[in-house]
């Protein structure tokens, strides 16, 4: 097989194990008295240690390699899930999410910065579609599968189909060719110091940081997938399967978009495609609270999936362009870290909400705060011409703002 399938193969394994599990976990805690608030601190914890090892992860993946941080992050996410299995006790989901969430953020960091390694920047978007695609086709299946487990066989069948899927990662992972080191080991010190003087290189590119801003925004909603869509979904009466159907609109949205992605870059330009996602995203989760009926937050899911699905690719290609070759693990690294730092954010601050003002004002905090990161890119992508088509880019060549 090659590189790229066993990746990707390997991210479709991750994803639908995840997404059989991961919109119930919040049902799972609210049938033990669970709150919003709660049920947000417990989500939140998949976030915290992959927002500390992010960077790391990718100076290592840059200095060492990354097959053995690809083997030991399968192999862990493996045996979290086998945690979520043997107990799920409020204290319990905390910690085996905290665990889950860095052999994610490992395995993540890991595949990005091999896909990024392998050709020039239209291989990169087609690649990292390709990648993104199997990972929408498990977020696709999971949910409804779950869905349907959940509510005929239990949670503890749908836990337990959930870990054997990790498993299967396993004997897969060593299969993953290494990715020769792009820099030479330093010392403690001095990589250190280099490491900083790297960050700070990259947050001065616009380039890298609207790739950052656009993982930041589409992660709130995102994060509300995990946790407070199911929750509201509940509250209005909808049953697991539903839910579980719901939620693979969702994702059959992001399926479906992604074909079109690079065709529509080339043609349309980088910010105004990765624009309209962000738009798509803020419309979606505003729309939400609108709606009890099936039918029409089905139209609304497919809004938000097509707006993520459009994004994500977009700032991984985004972030691995904006380094140097010796500074992709970095800057996937640090893209992990604003994607779990909004992962953190998320669930903390609209479960607090959720809890003074109601679930309702959950989504529509979100869409506000999708909404500043879209005008943040805007005004930092005019500075970059070549983000635009070539009729946008010459008009803003002759912009004395400039």
């Amino acid at each position: 097989m090659s590189q790229l399938t066993v990746i990707s193969i390997v991210a479709f394994l991750h994803f639908i194990s995840w997404h059989l599990i991961s919109p119930y976990i919040a049902l799972v805690a609210k049938a033990q008295g669970a709150g919003t608030d709660t049920i947000g601190l417990i989500m939140a914890a998949y976030a915290i240690l992959p927002m500390i090892f992010a960077v790391p992860t990718g100076v290592v993946c840059d200095r060492a390699g990354t097959r053995k941080v690809f083997i030991i992050s399968s192999t862990g996410v493996a045996i979290a899930s086998y945690a979520l299995y043997v107990s799920r006790t409020i204290h319990f989901l905390a910690i085996a999410l905290a665990a889950l969430g860095l052999f994610h953020v490992l395995q993540s960091v890991a595949s990005q910065v091999t896909i990024a390694s392998m050709g020039d920047s239209n291989v990169v978007y087609r690649n990292f579609a390709i990648y993104g695609f199997y990972g929408c086709v498990g977020q696709l299946v999971g949910p409804p599968l779950g869905g349907v487990i959940a509510k005929n066989f239990g949670y503890n069948t749908l836990f337990m189909v959930s870990a054997f899927l990790a498993l299967l990662m396993v004997p897969l992972a060593p299969l993953a060719r290494e990715i020769k080191p792009s820099k030479p080991k330093l010392e403690t010190s001095n990589s250190l110091d280099m490491t900083k003087q790297n960050i700070q290189a990259l947050l001065r590119r616009p380039s890298y940081i609207i790739s950052l801003l656009g993982i930041f925004g589409i992660i709130f909603l995102y994060s509300m997938r995990t946790s407070f869509y199911s929750v509201y979904f509940d509250e209005v009466s909808l049953d697991a399967p539903l839910i579980g159907m719901l939620l693979t609109i969702q994702g059959a949205a992001e399926t479906a978009i992604r074909p079109f992605i690079v065709s529509w870059r080339s043609r349309y330009g980088t910010a105004p495609v990765l624009l309209l996602a962000l738009v798509a995203c803020a419309a979606s989760a505003m729309l939400t609270p609108l709606f009890k009926s099936a039918w029409l937050l089905s139209l609304v899911m497919g809004l938000g999936g097509v707006g993520f699905g459009m994004a994500q690719p977009i700032t991984m290609a985004l972030a691995s362009q904006a380094a140097t070759d010796g500074e992709r693990g970095l800057a996937m690294g640090v893209r992990m870290f604003a994607n779990r730092l909004s992962s953190l954010m998320a669930p903390l601050l609209l479960g607090k909400i959720g809890k003074i003002l109601g679930i309702k004002m959950i989504f529509v905090a979100a869409a506000v705060a999708i909404m500043v990161c879209f005008m943040i890119v805007y005004i930092l992508s005019k500075s970059d011409i070549s983000l635009w088509p070539p009729k946008k880019s010459q008009a803003l060549l002759r912009s004395p703002h400039v």
